[in-house]
C-alpha cells in the first residue's frame, strides 16, 4: 500500500471515533436531565439495645449526590431540637439507615425525615413520626364494652400502644382484628367475625411485645319466640330475640339436626325456611351465633294437613282432582294421597292445595280420601265416588262367541278391568278404551234365548236396558251339569214327561253310577241311586211310559224304572249274547235292542242280531238280524238311533270300519231296509227325533255338525252346527225342542268344559 493510501485511512478513522463520541454525550446529556428522588421510610426498633434506627430511600437518577441523611426534630417544622445526621456522598442508589444517637425521652413523639443534597440544594422526602416508649410492652387497662357482637367495633384503653396502625396487631383467639385508629393510649378494632368461643382471648401486639386481655366475652344469642310454632316444609318462621348475628352467614339454624335457609338477619330477629328433610313431626330448633349453640326451649311442630274438600266428588279414572285445604307439603312427593288403600299420583302441590289423579287401580267405587303430609293423617268427610260406566249401544241380535262392540262412556282405560257379562256369564275382552269394548260373546248359557249385557267396574254393576237376541238354532241354556257323561250308557231318555240320565258324579268321575232327573223349570238335577250294578257299555233307553237299562253285565240283566212311582223292578235278562254298546230304539212302547260288539274277549266279537223286548209280557224276541257287510262291517258300536212314525233308524257306529251305511226297520214286516248313505263315516255320534225328521249330532271327538234326515225324500240334510264340537255325548226332546249335553275327556286329564254343558235346539 502506498503512503498516501495509509495517510487516507488514518483520517478516516479520526472522524468516525469523532462522531460515536460526540454520539454517547447526546445520551448522556439526556440522562442528567431526570432529578434524585428520596423517600423517608420507617423508624424501626432494635429490642435488644433499644436504639431506634431510621430508614430512607434515595435514587440518583446519574446525579452526583453530595450529602444523604436524615433530618430529626422534637415537631414536625424541625425547628425544635433538630438534629441532623450527614452521611456524606451516596456512593449507591437504594436503602440506607442511620441510628438516633440522642438520649429519647420516654414517650416523647419524634419527627423525622430523609434528605439528599446536590447541585448546591437539598430534597426532602416525607415526614414521619414515632412515640418513644423507652422500650416498654404494650399494656390494655379497659375496654369500652365486657359485652360485644362479632363485627361490632371495640375500643381499647391503654398505654404504649403504637400511632401507626401499621405496627400494631390485634387478634381475638388468634384471629385477626382490622384496626380502625391507634394512638399510643387509644385503640379501636372490629370484633372479627370469625374467632373461637364465648371469651376470646385478645391479644394486642406492637414492636415493643404482645399484651393479652381477657374480660370480654360474646353476647350469649337469645331465642324468646318462634312464630309460628307450628308450620309447614317450605314456610317461612320468624324468630325473635337478641343478640343474632347480622350477616346471614353468621347464623347457623337447624331443624332436627337438618340445616335451614335463613332468609333475613337483624340483631333481634332471624326469619329461616323450614326444612323439607325432617325426620319427624316435632323437632328441635338449635341456632348458632356469636360462637355459641343454643336450643329453643319449644320444639318446632309440622302442622297437620287438613282437607276442607275436593273437587269433583264423582269422576272416573284418571281424571284430575283438587283438594283444598290447609298444611299439604309444598313438594309434591312429600304428600301422599289414597283412594281407600290405593296411593294416587301427585301432579301438583301447594300449601293449600293437592292436584292428584284418580288411580287406575282403585278397589272400591267409593272411598275416602286420605292424606299422608308432615308425618299426619287426614281423612275426608265426604266420599269420593267413581263415575258409573254407561253403555250406550250394542247389537240387539248376535251369535254366541263372536265379536261384538259396546259402546258407552267412562270404562276403565285397561280394557281386561272391565268386567262384561252376558246373562251373569263372562265375555272375554278382546280390546277396548274408556268409551268402547270389543268382546267375544260368551257360549253362554242363556236360558231364556236372549241376554241382559251388564258391565261390572269394581263393585258397580250397570245393565244395558235392552235385551239382546241370539241368532244361533242351537244355544248353550246350562253350564253345570252335575254330572259327567262321556259315552256313558249312550245317550239320555223321556219317560212321563222327565228327563232322565245315567251317568257318574261330577266329582267323581271313577265312581259308581247314578240316575239322574231333570227339574226342567230351572234346568237343575235330582240324584238318586241304582239297586243293580252296570257296565259303561250299557243301554239306557225309553218307551215314553218308564225307563229300561241293559245293564251289560255277563248276568245280561235288564231293569225297568217307573217314574210315577220311582220303583226299580228287575226284568226278564236279555236272551242275547253280552254285548258292549248295543243299538237301541223304541217303537210302540217295545224295546229294541241289538248289533253292538263283546270288548271282553281278547279278539272282539260283533253282532248282527237284534231282539225285541215288549213290556206287557215281560218278554223277549229275536227279530231279524241287521244285514251288515260280512267284511269287516258288523263291527258297530255306540251307533246314532231314533224312531219315526214306527220306523226305527240306525246310522254310524263305524269303529275304524269306514262304513257310512244307514238303515230303517219296520217291524211290521220285520225287515232292515238300507236307506241312504250318511255323507261319511261316523262314530261317537247320537240321534233323535224331532218333527218328524231324524238328527244325528257330533261326528268323532271334536265334531259340531248337525245332518236331518229327510223320510219323505231318502236324504240327509246339513242342519245347524251344535255349538260347540262334541263326540260321546247324550240327546233328547222335550217339548219340541231337542238337547245335547255331556261328552269331553275323563275329569283330570285335560277335560274342558263343554262335559258339563247343555244345548237347546229350537227348530224353524
Amino acid at each position: 500500500m502506498s503512503k498516501q493510501a495509509l495517510m487516507v485511512l488514518f483520517a478516516a478513522v479520526i472522524v468516525f471515533y469523532s462522531c460515536a463520541k460526540d454520539g454517547e454525550d447526546e445520551v448522556s446529556g439526556g440522562l442528567e436531565n431526570r432529578d434524585p428522588e428520596v423517600e423517608t421510610l420507617d423508624a424501626i426498633r432494635r429490642d435488644e439495645n433499644r436504639l431506634i434506627t431510621l430508614s430512607g430511600k434515595a435514587n440518583s437518577n446519574n446525579n452526583n449526590i453530595d450529602d444523604h441523611g436524615f433530618d430529626f426534630a422534637r415537631d414536625s417544622l424541625f425547628s425544635k431540637d433538630k438534629q441532623s445526621s450527614n452521611l456524606g456522598e451516596l456512593t449507591s442508589d437504594g436503602t440506607y439507615q442511620s441510628p438516633v444517637e440522642e438520649l429519647l425521652q420516654d414517650n416523647g413523639r419524634y419527627y423525622f425525615r430523609a434528605f439528599i443534597a446536590y447541585q448546591n440544594q437539598q430534597k426532602y422526602g416525607s415526614v414521619k413520626s414515632f412515640i418513644y416508649n423507652n422500650g416498654l410492652a404494650p399494656s390494655i387497662d379497659s375496654v369500652s364494652s365486657r359485652y360485644g357482637h362479632l363485627g361490632d367495633t371495640l375500643t381499647f384503653y391503654g398505654k404504649q400502644f403504637n400511632d401507626n396502625i401499621s405496627n400494631i396487631k390485634v387478634s381475638f383467639s388468634s384471629y385477626y382484628s382490622e384496626v380502625l385508629t391507634a394512638s399510643d393510649s387509644v385503640l379501636t378494632c372490629v370484633i372479627p367475625n370469625f374467632t373461637q368461643g364465648k371469651k376470646p382471648i385478645i391479644a394486642l401486639e406492637n414492636s415493643n411485645g404482645i399484651s393479652n386481655f381477657s374480660d370480654f366475652e360474646l353476647y350469649t344469642p337469645q331465642i324468646e319466640t318462634v312464630d309460628p310454632i307450628e308450620a309447614v316444609a317450605g314456610d317461612t318462621i320468624t324468630l325473635s330475640g337478641n343478640h343474632f348475628d347480622t350477616r346471614l352467614s353468621g347464623n347457623r339454624l337447624s331443624v332436627g339436626g337438618v340445616p335451614s335457609e335463613i332468609v333475613d338477619a337483624e340483631r333481634t330477629t332471624l326469619k329461616f325456611v323450614v326444612p323439607q328433610e325432617l325426620a319427624s313431626q316435632s323437632e328441635s330448633i338449635k341456632l348458632m351465633a356469636q360462637n355459641q349453640e343454643i336450643t329453643y326451649s319449644e320444639n318446632l311442630r309440622l302442622a297437620a294437613p287438613e282437607i276442607n274438600s275436593f273437587s269433583p266428588e264423582t269422576a272416573t279414572f284418571g281424571d284430575q282432582i283438587k283438594i283444598t285445604g290447609n298444611n299439604f307439603a309444598r313438594l309434591a312427593s312429600a304428600n301422599k294421597v289414597y283412594f281407600g288403600e290405593v296411593e294416587a299420583k301427585v301432579v301438583n302441590a301447594e300449601k293449600d292445595e293437592l292436584i292428584v289423579i284418580v288411580p287406575d287401580d282403585l278397589e272400591m267405587s267409593t272411598e275416602l280420601l286420605k292424606i299422608e303430609a308432615q308425618f299426619q293423617v287426614d281423612i275426608s268427610e265426604t266420599p269420593f265416588n267413581l263415575t258409573p260406566p254407561q253403555i250406550s249401544f250394542v247389537p240387539n241380535e248376535f251369535y254366541a262367541n263372536s265379536e261384538l262392540n259396546i259402546e258407552g262412556a267412562y270404562f276403565h282405560p285397561d280394557p281386561n278391568k272391565n268386567l262384561i257379562l252376558f246373562e251373569e256369564t263372562e265375555a272375554r275382552i278382546i280390546s277396548g278404551d274408556r268409551n268402547s269394548l270389543t268382546v267375544t260373546a260368551p257360549w253362554g248359557p242363556y236360558p231364556r234365548r236372549k241376554t241382559k249385557v251388564k258391565i261390572k267396574l269394581l263393585d258397580l254393576e250397570v245393565e244395558y236396558d235392552i235385551d239382546l237376541t241370539l241368532l244361533d238354532k242351537w244355544i248353550m241354556v246350562s253350564d253345570s251339569l252335575p254330572f259327567y257323561y262321556y259315552r256313558s250308557l249312550n245317550n239320555a231318555a223321556v219317560a212321563q214327561g222327565s228327563v232322565f240320565i245315567i251317568a257318574r258324579d261330577k266329582d267323581n268321575s271313577s265312581g259308581g253310577y247314578f240316575l239322574w232327573k231333570l227339574t226342567f223349570d230351572d234346568l237343575t238335577w235330582e240324584k238318586s241311586a241304582l239297586p243293580f250294578d252296570l257296565k259303561w257299555s250299557g243301554k239306557l233307553v225309553s218307551n215314553d211310559q218308564n225307563l229300561y237299562v241293559y245293564t251289560a253285565t255277563a248276568e245280561n240283566e235288564f231293569w225297568e224304572y217307573d217314574p210315577l212311582t220311582e220303583i226299580w223292578t228287575k226284568k226278564g235278562s236279555f236272551i242275547g249274547n253280552r254285548r258292549d254298546y248295543p243299538a237301541q230304539f223304541s217303537i210302540n212302547e217295545d224295546i229294541y235292542i241289538g248289533i253292538g260288539s263283546d270288548f271282553e274277549p281278547y279278539t272282539n266279537i260283533a253282532y248282527t242280531d237284534f231282539y225285541k223286548y215288549i213290556p206287557g209280557t215281560d218278554s223277549w224276541v229275536q227279530i231279524s238280524d241287521l244285514p251288515l257287510d260280512e267284511w269287516g262291517g258288523k263291527h258297530r258300536t255306540e251307533t246314532a238311533n231314533f224312531s219315526v212314525g214306527g220306523i226305527g233308524y240306525i246310522t254310524g257306529g263305524a269303529r275304524n270300519t269306514g262304513d257310512y251305511d244307514s238303515w230303517s226297520f219296520n217291524p211290521a214286516t220285520d225287515t232292515w231296509t238300507q236307506i241312504a248313505d250318511f255323507p261319511y263315516a261316523a262314530s261317537y255320534t247320537v240321534g233323535f227325533a224331532l218333527n218328524g225328521s231324524g238328527y244325528v249330532t257330533g261326528t268323532g271327538y271334536s265334531g259340531k255338525e248337525s245332518w236331518r234326515y229327510d223320510i219323505s225324500t231318502n236324504s240327509w240334510i246339513q242342519s245347524d252346527d251344535i255349538g260347540r264340537p262334541r263326540g260321546g255325548h247324550f240327546s233328547f226332546v222335550l217339548n219340541g225342542r231337542a238337547y245335547v249335553g255331556g261328552s269331553g275327556w275323563p275329569v283330570g286329564s285335560g277335560a274342558d268344559a263343554a262335559q258339563f254343558e247343555l244345548f237347546e235346539y229350537v227348530p224353524d
